[in-house]
Formats: structure tokens, C-alpha cells, sequence
């Protein structure tokens, strides 16, 4: 099954058509623009979603300054690290995975804002040049100081960039849900940064654990850019398609402190 959800997720941002689905699930009405939900399920689930303002952090440190500073930090998490009992170890792990998902948020995301969509594009400087969704997420994450192959990881269905970072019991394969109710699902995960696979997509989902669920993306619809946006909204979100998995996974945060790379996840 999995084989067959790989046929549908191809990174790239392209504008082919999705499969068109069996049929509609309890809850969901298809459009052409993909899985709704329906008026009653978008009701209930909109009172609990209500969009918020997305407020942007001030930056007072260049990009090159924010990833200094993050080696600084991942090499003093390493030091308590190899110096902490057995038992004191997943405290450093989750402090290292807070900070993380804080981090890529708040200071490294941003300074991509407006940056240009491109299929090809390959950036490696926020707003310089152009950058697709593949490259978009692997440059982030290999910024944030994990040893990513970052060419290999861009290029390979988003399905494959989900696993490179979720154990196989995280990654959730779902057909025919609404952005509603993916969101509802990351909400019951918890906080912290996920990756979602879609159609012809890839981005990242944040949440704080108070406001909304956020999809960071390099964006091929309007406004063709770096943004992140409310995931309920998202038009990015309308997928048949929707692989979810956490991108800070205990073995990612551990590769992190001890500075070992992360491998791809092939075919």
C-alpha cells in the first residue's frame, strides 16, 4: 500500500491531476479543487479552529547568526548529554527537541518569507533565487543543524521525506480527509513540527500547542512563495492524499545532539 501512495506523492510542486478517488467518505464531499468536508463536520470543526492572526516574530540576528547559534546550543545539549544517567537522558532529548521545533519556527522559517516558488528551484539563501517544496523543507531541517542529505532528500516523493524522519509506528497514511481534520490529528499528536506529504506537495506543520496549526511551505499557488499560513485555509492542504509523520522524532533529536547524519528514506 505504501508502494502505491508513493506512485501519487511527487515532490516538485507539479500541477498534474490527483487520482480521482473511489469514492466520498463519511464527512467529505470531492470538488475539483479536492476533499471538503462536509457543512456540518466544517461547522464543528471550525468552532474549534477559528483562524487566528499569525504574528511574526521581529528578527534581530542574521540567518548565519541563527545557525551558530543553533550548533552552540546542539553542542551544549551534547555535553549533557554524554554526561547524563541513563535515566536523565530523555529530559536532554525532549529539551532538545522543544528548542528545535521552537527554533526552526520562530528563526529560521521566517527569513524565507516571499522567497519565489520555483520547480527547479535550489536556493540555499532565504531570498535570494528560488526554491521548490522539496528543497524548501530539507534546507530548513539541514539548516536547524541535522545531517540531512539535502539534494537527495528534496528530490524524492514526499512520502519517502516523511519517513526519512518518522519511525514507521508515527507515520500516518490517510485517503480522502479534509485539511479539518488532518489538523484535528496533529492536534491530538501535540505539539511540535510535523511533515506532510500531499498529492504533489511537501511542507511542514507547526504547532505551539495554543494557536493554530500553521503549514510552512514553499507554495505553488498564490502567492507563489515561502509562507506559512492557517492549515485549515491552506489550498495547499486540499490533498486525496495526506501523509503525516513528526519530523523530531526521538531518533532525529538523538542524531541531532550527537551530530550523526539522518539517511533518506528511499523506495
Amino acid at each position: 500500500m505504501h508502494r502505491l501512495f508513493a506512485l501519487f506523492l511527487l515532490v516538485g510542486c507539479t500541477a498534474q491531476s490527483a487520482p480521482t478517488p473511489p469514492g466520498s467518505l463519511p464527512g467529505t464531499r470531492f470538488t475539483s479543487a479536492g476533499a471538503l468536508p462536509d457543512d456540518d463536520l466544517a461547522t464543528a470543526l471550525l468552532a474549534e479552529d477559528a483562524p487566528k492572526p499569525l504574528s511574526d516574530r521581529p528578527r534581530s540576528r542574521s540567518y548565519a547568526e541563527v545557525e551558530g547559534d543553533i550548533e552552540a546550543r546542539r553542542k551544549e545539549l551534547g555535553r549533557e548529554w554524554m554526561n547524563a544517567p541513563a535515566a536523565d537522558k530523555v529530559s536532554v532529548r525532549d529539551e532538545a527537541r522543544d528548542y528545535l521545533a521552537r527554533t526552526i519556527r520562530q528563526d529560521l522559517i521566517p527569513p524565507w518569507y516571499g522567497t519565489p516558488w520555483e520547480f527547479y528551484g535550489t536556493s540555499q539563501t532565504p531570498g535570494e533565487g528560488s526554491i521548490a517544496c522539496g528543497y524548501f523543507v530539507s534546507t530548513v531541517l539541514q539548516d536547524a543543524g541535522l545531517r540531512v542529505a539535502r539534494v537527495q532528500l528534496a528530490q524524492q516523493a514526499s512520502e519517502h521525506i516523511v519517513r526519512t524522519f518518522a519511525d514507521r509506528g508515527e507515520v500516518a497514511y490517510t485517503y480522502g480527509r479534509a485539511p479539518l481534520e488532518v489538523v484535528r490529528d496533529v492536534k491530538k499528536r501535540g505539539a511540535g513540527l510535523y511533515s506532510i506529504g500531499l498529492d504533489y506537495h511537501v511542507g511542514l506543520l507547526s504547532w505551539d500547542g495554543e494557536g493554530p496549526v500553521e503549514m510552512c511551505h514553499s507554495s505553488v499557488l498564490a502567492p507563489g512563495t515561502v509562507i506559512c499560513e492557517d492549515a485549515v485555509q491552506a489550498e495547499a492542504m486540499l490533498s486525496h492524499v495526506h501523509v503525516l509523520g513528526p519530523v523530531l522524532s526521538d531518533r532525529v533529536v538523538e542524531a541531532w545532539i550527537k551530530g550523526k547524519g539522518v539517511p533518506t528514506a528511499l523506495p
